[in-house]
């Protein structure tokens, strides 16, 4: 997705087709009503990435017409601050996917989300050591014991993508879309892998300027938190508390 990053896009673009060819059936970008020329700088550039534009500034529409307009057997859901330095964690979420069935979805981003009182606590694998990869993880490979994946590197089968519904839309324009994504997964009886996968790198908000903590993202927030809680409010063992 591009919202307003033109700076940013083209670094990504170029690490993931430069690294990561061998796996790609295609790229596409979704531009979310840019104003900065973003969608004229990547159909100028990058003539081989489809360009496809979504007439409102929305992370679960964007994602979810995206996916509508791919032909692959599995989607791989990246953020424009993102890039690649090889194919590595390509291959290591394919490894996954092709010999757990039990596993719905792989992502390089997870976290925790657990309820007190009503609210919503979270917790991301960036907050901790080694970016949570405990000694289990570390043999097994990946951890299962996470609420959600976060759509950045986010690995998953189209077939289990439109089973679950996509993105829930209601959650635009962002904010726990990927989450309310991990419980359909888990709906569906699923469980969801987090691995640190190799050689994908990010450089945080600087897509959605969430770290800016303004008032209208905390209203959105609180806004997107009230209804994902309502609606998941039957399935508590979704909700899971961080263990170190």
């Amino acid at each position: 997705l591009i919202h307003d990053n033109r700076k940013i896009i083209g670094r990504c673009l170029q690490s993931l087709l430069a690294n990561c060819s061998a796996y790609l059936s295609e790229v596409i970008v979704v531009d979310n009503a840019s104003e900065d020329g973003g969608g004229e700088f990547v159909k100028e550039n990058y003539p081989q990435v489809r360009l496809i534009r979504n007439p409102v500034n929305g992370c679960s529409s964007g994602r979810n017409l995206g996916a509508k307009n791919s032909a692959g057997d599995y989607l791989a859901f990246f953020d424009s601050d993102q890039w690649f330095t090889s194919s590595f964690g390509f291959a290591e979420a394919l490894s996954i996917l092709e010999s757990r069935a039990e596993i719905g979805a792989v992502g390089w981003s997870a976290g925790w989300l657990n309820l007190d009182k009503g609210k919503s606590t979270d917790s991301i694998v960036d907050y901790y050591d080694n970016r949570a990869v405990n000694a289990h993880a570390s043999r097994l490979g990946y951890r299962t014991d996470v609420s959600y994946l976060g759509s950045d590197g986010l690995f998953i089968p189209k077939s289990v993508f439109k089973a679950a519904g996509g993105f829930d839309e209601a959650y635009d324009p962002m904010t726990f879309g990927d989450t309310d994504l991990s419980f359909a997964i888990k709906k569906l009886g699923f469980e969801i892998a987090y691995r640190d996968l190799s050689s994908i790198r990010h450089e945080a908000h600087q897509t959605t300027k969430a770290s800016d903590y303004s008032s209208d993202y905390q209203k959105l927030y609180s806004r997107n938190s009230k209804y994902f809680i309502e609606k998941w409010k039957d399935y508590q063992q979704f909700f899971i508390r961080y263990k170190p």
